[in-house]
């Protein structure tokens, strides 16, 4: 479309509007590579992406040094080509730039991309207007051969390094490559004068146009796959962020596991010692059962190959026999406890019931000192329920609702708030149920298990 209007001005003899259509383009093309900077900025801000920062610097340098109104006089502006040694520094600068980008090296310091930008194109455009201030048109004919002979290399270069990075998507790296030597070949081919346009400065400068609608868009697409990379590493933080949370918060539940059997292993083994002649043959059986029961809980809750939370191992078992040992701990360490065995058989993981057995008790003689505690068992047509009350304080009314809660504990309370929360998780997948039962002196609690008929 371009195109076809500029021939049409063409065969019209309108040259004062192709004259500005040329102007226009070229300011454009400048505007152009100024937001196609700014945006490979945000892609730099966005991804800490060096090379991003490196050919938005490029940019500046070309945008500042395609302007002509910043050195042209109105004597100057009638020149046809304007071909100086500048050229070359320009394109030193940005083959510089290219080969920074591919490189990865940080832009820090001196080296920001505004500002190493805005320096170099005012320094150029300086020196640019200096040498132009001087009358040296006999050398002329060789600086316009030096600068048409490295014009071809510079874009090479260029175009080598930025299409070697790694750093931009396959699809936009021609893309950038493209404005770069435009830039860099500009003044070779646009000329700067009102005079009537020949044809092949209007294929230039439909190029130009054409180049400009490719660089801002080009620079949108790769701000909107910084936006989509960016979103991407956010979703994996967030992923990882929630498995290390999980991590911690089973490593917390292991460790807690891990005292409750040590306690377990330490009052079973001090009873076996202190006071072998007192038990019986058949307390002692249970008490070593429970010993070696705890010490290979222990050993899998130390075990790394074994994650928390696996499906239990439901066994039908006689509620005694796993209670009775645990009340026997407890009355080695001085607590008061009165127990009735009920020889009835449950359904059950028995590590599960040690754990809610060892927090209830845990719980009254950390919360309740001295109080005496009942253990005893009531039963239905198909669950059996274990009570198991103090005659403390109780339970804060303020902690009935979230108790079981995951964390949860009082002002005053030295645990983690893992204890019950822990016990009613491994009871629950063991089919039966932990929970806070009314009553009018202290706390108590049911441990509801499927009954063996």
């Amino acid at each position: 479309m371009v195109a076809t209007t500029l021939l049409v001005l063409q065969q019209t003899g309108q040259a004062d509007a192709l004259a500005l259509i040329a102007q226009a383009t070229q300011l454009c093309f400048a505007l152009v590579l100024v937001t196609g900077a700014v945006l490979l900025l945000c892609r730099w801000y966005l991804l800490d992406q060096p090379a991003s920062g490196w050919i938005a610097s490029a940019m500046i340098v070309l945008a500042i040094y395609l302007r002509p109104e910043l050195y042209l006089t109105s004597e100057l502006r009638s020149t046809e080509v304007l071909v100086v040694p500048t050229d070359v520094l320009c394109m030193l600068t940005v083959a510089w730039m290219s080969r920074c980008s591919v490189k990865q090296q940080v832009p820090a310091g001196w080296r920001h991309p505004v500002l190493l930008g805005l320096l170099g194109g005012f320094a150029l455009t300086f020196l640019r207007s200096a040498w132009l201030a001087l009358d040296l048109d006999a050398y002329q004919q060789a600086i316009t051969l030096l600068v048409s002979l490295a014009f071809p290399v510079a874009v090479f270069v260029c175009a080598r390094w930025v299409l070697a990075s790694s750093a931009f998507p396959d699809q936009y790296r021609w893309h950038l490559v493209v404005p770069l030597a435009l830039g860099i070949g500009f003044y070779h081919f646009v000329p700067t004068s009102t005079d009537p346009l020949s044809f092949a400065s209007l294929l230039v400068t439909t190029v130009c146009a054409g180049t400009a609608i490719s660089t801002l868009t080009t620079s949108i697409a790769l701000v909107q796959d910084a936006f989509a990379t960016q979103s991407r590493r956010l979703a994996q933080l967030s992923d990882r962020a929630a498995l290390a949370e999980v991590i911690v918060h089973d490593d917390a539940e292991r460790l807690h596991e891990c005292r409750a059997a040590l306690a377990g292993i330490s009052s079973a083994s001090q009873l076996l010692i202190a006071n072998p002649d007192a038990l019986g043959a058949d307390q002692s059986q249970r008490l070593q059962e429970l010993l070696n029961s705890e010490l290979a809980r222990l050993q899998s809750l130390l075990d790394p190959r074994i994650a928390p939370g696996a499906e239990p191992s439901v066994q039908s078992i006689e509620l005694d026999e796993v209670v009775e040992p645990l009340v026997l701990a407890a009355l080695s360490r001085g607590v008061d406890v009165e127990y009735r065995p009920t020889r009835t058989e449950v359904q059950v993981q028995p590590e599960a019931l040690v754990s809610a057995v060892l927090a209830l008790v845990g719980n009254a003689e950390r919360h309740a000192p001295g109080a005496r505690l009942s253990v005893w068992t009531t039963i239905d047509s198909e669950h059996v329920a274990l009570h198991i009350s103090d005659d403390g304080p109780g339970i804060p009314a303020s902690l009935e609702d979230t108790l079981f809660t995951r964390g949860e504990r009082g002002d005053q309370s030295p645990g983690e708030g893992l204890g019950l929360y822990a016990a009613r998780r491994e009871i629950r997948r063991s089919g039966g149920d932990l929970r806070l039962e009314q009553s009018h002196l202290g706390a108590r609690f049911a441990v509801i298990l499927p009954r063996v008929a």
